[in-house]
């Protein structure tokens, strides 16, 4: 009799490969709105994806070592890491939330107080292809980090775009008077 832990293993590794994907082409998902402010928000399969991926873990190395398949001291430590990165991911993935509107954004994290940030006081954007993620510099606001798994994040770096491109033209009329 062979082992399923191989077919398991391959299993929800190609799952979970195939969702990471899914999420990643999903950048483009559309803000909601609350009143006149566009709302960005981890959506419904970000949030799932972070559900089924704490819960999921630690069923699998249990199931390896009731098996017999995992030593007692790795499945301590995976279930430590699960727990440290269900720390960091849910709050991340259900709390954190940025609105905007035409002259401000606010944002809402449970890492820090929450901020209204007038979009003129934005300085520039450095996207990291690496993290999926766009730093956003502000004048003494501090940075704004928008991950592109938010649904919305196109909407407000075009926001953004047009900011810059508003603030650059009044810039010229100045200089031109």
């Amino acid at each position: 009799m062979t082992s399923l832990t191989p077919i398991i293993s391959g299993l929800v590794g190609g799952a979970a490969v195939a969702v990471f994907s899914w999420l990643i082409t999903r950048r483009g998902a559309n803000a909601t709105f609350s009143g006149s402010r566009h709302v960005l928000s981890y959506g419904f399969v970000a949030r799932a994806f972070v559900v089924v991926l704490v819960l999921l873990l630690p069923v699998l190395i249990l199931y390896l070592y009731f098996r017999g398949l995992a030593k007692m001291d790795v499945v301590l430590f995976i279930l430590a890491f699960n727990g440290l990165s269900a720390g960091y991911l849910i709050p991340e993935f259900f709390r954190t939330r940025i609105e905007f509107d035409d002259s401000t954004v606010y944002t809402f994290s449970p890492w820090r107080k929450a901020r209204a940030i007038p979009w003129s006081a934005f300085l520039s954007a450095k996207p990291s292809a690496t993290m999926y993620w766009t730093t956003f510099q502000t004048k003494g606001f501090g940075a704004v980090r928008v991950h592109d798994w938010l649904q919305g994040a196109t909407e407000f770096k075009e926001c953004f775009e047009r900011s810059r491109s508003g603030a650059n033209n009044a810039l010229e009329r100045e200089r031109g008077q």
